[in-house]
C-alpha cells in the first residue's frame, strides 16, 4: 500500500492513509513526501474520493461501512488492475525474489517505473515499462493482466489458502495462460506450459544462463543464450541465487534489444531491497536484517552468510509470521535453522492464534525458544557473531536491543 501510495503521489494526487497506531518503517518514506495516516478509529477514510483497501482490512464490516456512505473503493489488486496501463504492464511473482527483481529491474534503466514489496514505488509520466511485483496469495494476481511475466521460483507457500502444490502451480499456470511471453528460472519452467517460455539461470540448459570466473575480488560472467556467448562482463561477487536474478535481468533487456553494457553500468552499485540481507557491522560483529518467512530463504540466509563473512558463528533469530507456516513447515524449519551454530526463536505474532499452536514446537535441543533478545547472552561466548534477524514482521526494536547489548 506504501508503494501504491508513493506512485499515486507521482501522479499528482492527494494521498492520505489509514492504518494501526503501530510503527511500520514503510511510513518513513510517507511522511517525507507529506503523508498524514490517521488512526483506523478517526474514520477518516469517509472523506476521501476513493478509498483503495489492502488486503488484510478488506473485510466484511469495512466494506459495510462504505457501502452505507456510498463510498467508492476498491480492493489493492481490483484497483491497480484498472489502474496501470497493461500495454506496459510486466509482472514478477514467484515464491521468492520478487521484490529484489523488481528493484533489479528497475534501476537496470532510468525510463521504468515500478511498484516493488518493500513500500517504494515510482511512477514516470513517460514510462517503458511498468515491473509490478505480482503476489499469487489468494490468487490475487489474476486480477493484472500483463504483457510478460518473470517468473523467480515457484515454491509451495501461503498454505493457509493452497490445497497442495498442485493447486499452488496451477495458480500460476492460470496467471501465465494468456501473456506473451514468460521468463521462468530453468529448474521450475517443467511445472508451467506455455507457447513461450524462456529460461535463465546458472545451469547451461537454460536459454538463458551465466557462466562466472572468479577473479580476486570479482566475477568475470559470460551470459549466452541458446549456448551461444552474447556479452561478458565484470561484476561484484554476489551469491549464486543473487547471479540468478541477475540473469534475469539480463534476459529482459536482451529481449527487448537493450544495450547491456548500459544495464550492468546502471546496476553495478545495486543495493538490496530493505529487509533484504541488509548489513550493518558492530564492532566486530554483523548484524543482518532478512526477510525470511519460508524454509528456502533461512537456507538462503544461512548461503549469504558463510558466502559474505568467513570465520564467525552464526546466530539465527527467526519470528515465524504464520500459524500456518508453523505447522506446514516445521521439519523443514527444523532442519534449516539447525545448520546454524546457534539458533533462536521468538513466539508467534499477536495476530496469530496461538490458542493450539506455539513456536516453541520448533525447539530442540539446539533450538532455543527466547521471550527477549536479552536471553540470547546467557548462550553466546565470546566470539564473533554474524547475527540474521529472519522474519517477515518487522524485528527493528529487536535488532535495536541487540546492537545496544554488543556495542558496550
Amino acid at each position: 500500500m506504501s508503494s501504491l501510495a508513493q506512485i499515486l503521489l507521482d501522479e499528482g494526487y492527494e494521498v492520505r492513509g489509514s492504518d494501526t497506531t503501530n510503527f511500520i518503517n514503510t511510513e518513513v518514506s510517507l511522511k517525507l513526501r507529506n503523508v498524514v495516516i490517521d488512526p483506523l478509529d478517526s474514520k477518516e477514510y469517509l472523506n476521501s474520493d476513493i478509498v483503495i483497501i489492502g488486503h488484510y482490512f478488506y473485510k466484511n464490516e469495512l466494506i459495510d461501512e462504505l457501502n452505507k456512505h456510498k463510498m467508492v473503493y476498491f480492493e489493492y489488486n481490483d484497483f491497480l488492475s484498472l489502474y496501470l496501463d497493461q500495454n506496459k504492464l510486466i509482472s514478477v511473482c514467484g515464491s521468492h525474489g520478487k521484490t529484489t527483481l523488481v528493484k533489479l529491474l528497475s534501476s537496470s534503466f532510468e525510463g521504468n517505473s515500478y511498484l516493488c514489496g518493500e513500500g517504494q514505488g515510482k511512477k514516470l509520466k513517460e514510462d517503458i515499462f511498468f515491473f509490478l511485483e505480482s503476489c499469487e496469495y489468494k490468487r490475487h494476481f489474476l486480477k493484472y493482466h500483463p504483457k510478460e511475466v518473470l517468473i523467480t521460483n515457484i515454491e509451495l507457500d501461503h498454505v493457509d489458502y493452497y490445497k497442495d502444490e498442485d493447486d499452488y502451480i496451477n495458480a500460476y499456470q492460470e496467471f501465465i495462460d494468456n501473456v506473451d511471453k514468460v521468463y521462468c528460472l530453468e529448474q521450475y519452467q517443467n511445472k508451467i506450459k506455455h507457447k513461450n517460455i524462456i529460461s535463465y539461470g546458472l545451469n547451461p540448459s537454460s536459454t538463458y544462463y551465466l557462466k562466472k570466473e572468479e577473479k580476486e575480488n570479482s566475477y568475470l560472467l559470460d551470459l549466452f543464450k541458446n549456448n551461444e556467448l552474447i556479452f561478458s562482463f565484470n561484476y561484484k561477487r554476489v551469491p549464486d541465487h543473487f547471479l540468478e536474478l541477475l540473469c534475469a535481468d539480463l534476459a529482459f533487456y536482451h529481449e527487448h534489444n537493450y544495450d547491456l553494457n548500459i544495464i550492468i553500468e546502471n546496476i553495478k552499485d545495486f543495493k538490496l531491497p530493505y529487509q533484504r540481507f541488509n548489513v550493518e557491522h558492530v564492532n566486530n560483529h554483523i548484524i543482518v536484517n532478512d526477510y525470511c518467512h519460508h524454509p528456502s530463504q533461512i537456507k538462503y540466509n544461512l548461503e549469504q552468510c558463510k558466502f559474505f563473512f568467513k570465520d564467525k558463528k552464526y546466530v539465527a533469530i527467526f519470528k515465524v509470521d504464520r500459524t500456518s507456516r508453523l505447522v506446514y513447515f516445521k521439519k523443514q524449519f527444523i532442519f534449516e535453522l539447525e545448520k546454524y551454530d546457534y539458533a533462536f526463536i521468538f513466539e508467534l505474532s499477536n495476530t496469530e492464534d496461538k490458542s493450539s499452536h506455539s513456536a516453541v514446537e520448533l525447539t530442540t535441543e539446539k533450538i532455543k525458544f527466547i521471550n527477549s533478545i536479552e536471553e540470547i547472552l546467557l548462550y553466546l561466548k565470546e566470539e564473533d557473531y554474524v547475527f540474521s534477524f529472519m522474519s517477515s514482521k518487522d524485528q527493528s526494536p529487536q535488532i535495536r536491543q541487540l546492537k545496544k547489548m554488543i556495542s558496550k
